[in-house]
């Protein structure tokens, strides 16, 4: 029987937050194995060069994907086991479509924004502080929607393709912003677009946190120990360390 696909995700996932929680830019061997099985895997062959891309990106929110694409539903009124076999292809074609959202992102923000300014940090492959004196926790877990009213606020134009993107009618099944951000692997996350995010975003405040907070999970928790459960920060003085995008 063929290795699952959950199962390579989350092994790729474990070996690159292992990495990057030990400071390492490039790719060590086990993670590289890893990254090669995933992409090698029947159903993914096909999109490699775009899926890789994204997959080696410093900023890529992996453990993000696996508690939802990969994640069983435990939160209806039924269960879905994302080990079953017939799902293999959904869940590829998920991850193919969020990969190459996220890397358009990346592209776009390069070509048409400043990165130095486009969100909470500079988009530079550098560990730049994240912003703390604020009541946002930077757990991501607001960003775990199926997409929001694509309206810019004032001043802004985004490229036209983005109204797709932040309303979730470009991915088959969004369950996850593809404008989230990983901070080199910690449990934090910011979107990429702070600066000029869509107003439905903008407008989301500390009571509708609390109260997001307060929801039952549509997804079951990651247990604990796994790459897709948070992992501890990084000491304040680890930062400042190049990786390179």
């Amino acid at each position: 029987m063929s290795v699952r696909l959950r199962q390579l995700f989350s092994r790729f996932t474990a070996d690159r937050q292992v990495r990057l929680g030990l400071l390492v830019s490039t790719p060590e061997p086990g993670e590289l194995e890893s990254l090669d099985l995933l992409l090698g895997h029947p159903l993914l062959a096909a999109a490699s060069d775009p899926l890789g891309r994204a997959l080696r990106d410093p900023y890529f929110p992996a453990p993000m994907l696996a508690q939802t694409i990969f994640a069983d539903v435990t939160g209806m009124r039924f269960f879905i086991n994302k080990n079953r076999p017939d799902l293999e292809p959904v869940l590829a074609r998920e991850l193919i479509e969020w990969c190459a959202a996220f890397a358009r992102i990346r592209e776009d923000l390069a070509a048409h924004f400043d990165p130095a300014a486009v969100t909470c940090i500079p988009l530079d492959g550098r560990r730049h502080p994240l912003p703390e004196a604020q009541w946002c926790r930077l757990c991501g877990l607001c960003c775990r929607i199926g997409g929001v009213p694509p309206e810019p606020p004032a001043g802004t134009r985004h490229p036209d393709h983005w109204a797709a993107i932040l309303s979730g009618s470009e991915l088959s099944n969004q369950q996850l912003c593809p404008f989230l951000f990983q901070y080199f692997g910690e449990p934090r996350y910011f979107c990429s677009i702070h600066q000029i995010k869509p107003i439905a975003c903008r407008t989301f405040d500390r009571h509708d946190c609390q109260r997001r907070l307060a929801e039952p999970d549509l997804h079951a928790p990651a247990p604990a120990g796994t790459a897709a459960e948070s992992v501890r920060p990084l000491p304040q003085r680890a930062r400042g360390i190049d990786l390179e995008p």
